[in-house]
């Protein structure tokens, strides 16, 4: 969606943050593989890289400025859903960013419902396929 806009730095700690939040319930679900695959494709990263180590605020300090956190926020909230589960633990790895970026429990609320809304449109897409 938005990780297009993301400089190189970027990239590389967003994808140690998806893959933080796909494993953080323990479970890798054949939606969220996918999205992530597909993430990691688009890119031009190899899907299979381990990122090693794991340092939530060096990693977020790589997205200075309002627009970065928030596309950050949203392609992790996508991510997040992709399995239409919503766990705990992804849950607090969200509510640990939103503390860091200073974003409120409304401004995430606004941010899923954005998310979606976008999903149901792009699944109308389907319609002119049709």
């Amino acid at each position: 969606m938005f990780h297009k806009y993301f400089s190189g730095t970027q990239k590389k700690a967003f994808l140690a943050l998806a893959h933080k939040m796909v494993h953080a319930d323990g479970k890798l679900a054949d939606e969220e593989r996918t999205m992530l695959t597909g993430m990691c494709r688009e890119m031009n990263f190899d899907p299979c890289m381990v990122m090693k180590g794991f340092d939530l605020p060096q990693l977020l300090s790589q997205f200075d400025t309002r627009k970065s956190q928030v596309y950050l926020l949203l392609e992790l909230i996508e991510l997040e859903y992709a399995d239409s589960a919503y766990s705990h633990q992804e849950n607090e790895l969200l509510g640990e960013i939103l503390e860091n970026f200073g974003f409120s429990q409304n401004q995430l609320l606004e941010m899923e419902n954005w998310v979606f809304r976008h999903k149901e449109l792009t699944a109308e897409l389907d319609k002119f396929w049709k």
